[in-house]
């Protein structure tokens, strides 16, 4: 019996009428973030995580010093960062990175300087990167990485020079 105006509401007919968020339907099926059921994937623990995950970050432009560290963000998929060197020509000779990202996050490295470029050095170390020579960024110039938790690297997937 469907809910009607001016009728007594009770359990019986509201579950009838609408669904039992703790019991399958054949129409609907729960709804619950911790969902396990093969058919409904992998479980959502933190919503607002997985918001996170999906946006891309992009940060403003960043004037680096010689050995200076890009900090990453642990969770986005999609990380931007503008780069310049601070008042000279910059080379990043060791670990250009900070923090491990999550993985499989691309992370997309742009020059904003002709003059006072970065420099992006190979480097096979924990947090290291593995590009196919060194990256002299320059105005406009772009370097695409990718993070790999089981290398524990970055590793190139493509540049625009």
């Amino acid at each position: 019996m469907p809910i009607q105006f001016g009728s007594r509401l009770r359990s019986a007919i509201a579950n009838a009428t609408f669904f039992d968020k703790t019991q399958d339907d054949t129409t609907v099926g729960k709804l619950n973030m911790a969902n396990t059921d093969t058919a409904s994937g992998d479980p959502v623990n933190n919503a607002q995580r997985e918001i996170n995950i999906s946006k891309a970050l992009v940060s403003p432009a960043t004037t680096l010093g010689n050995a200076a560290q890009i900090a990453t963000n642990e969770l986005s998929r999609l990380q931007v960062y503008r780069v310049a060197g601070d008042s000279a020509p910059v080379v990043l000779n060791t670990i250009v990175f900070s923090s491990q990202p999550i993985d499989g996050a691309e992370i997309i490295i742009i020059g904003q300087d002709d003059t006072n470029t970065v420099t992006i050095n190979f480097n096979d170390s924990q947090n290291g990167q593995y590009i196919n020579g060194n990256a002299t960024l320059k105005r406009g110039y772009v370097l695409r990485l990718i993070w790999d938790s089981g290398l524990e690297r970055f590793i190139e997937i493509g540049r625009n020079f």
